[in-house]
């Protein structure tokens, strides 16, 4: 037999009060799609501008993020926070990756290269 647990109200009051610290975090909106010659990666997060996200390529991977920002007395720390942060797939045009702003969203387009009807050939053996 299956016990439901109550959670106390007193823990979940500590756990949104904590969310609230340093302004809370904004959920992101995250939507993948496919397409017939790309995918593209739509984002948005409220309450940061989205110029403040950024878009970059390192060894292979797409990393989609921003900078959280908090004071701590005379200090300020930024640390990022990621989106989205994925290894790019052979089957993308790396070289031709691009973002845009389209309906409030930042859209990360990534092209197919050739390899998207995949690769194949005969092997001969001796």
């Amino acid at each position: 037999m299956r016990m439901k647990k109550e959670i106390p109200t007193e823990i979940l009051q500590t756990i949104n009060a904590l969310n609230t610290v340093n302004g809370g975090v904004s959920e992101p909106t995250l939507i993948l799609k496919q397409l017939e010659d790309h995918r593209a990666v739509w984002l948005r997060v409220p309450g940061i501008d989205l110029d403040k996200i950024q878009v970059e390529i390192r060894n292979n991977v797409l990393s989609i993020f921003h900078f959280f920002v908090s004071h701590t007395g005379d200090h300020t720390v930024q640390t990022p926070r990621f989106l989205y942060n994925k290894q790019i797939p052979y089957f993308i045009d790396q070289e031709n990756i691009a973002a845009h702003v389209e309906e409030n969203f930042l859209k990360v387009v990534l092209p197919f290269n050739k390899l998207a009807e995949g690769y194949s050939r005969r092997i001969e053996h001796h």
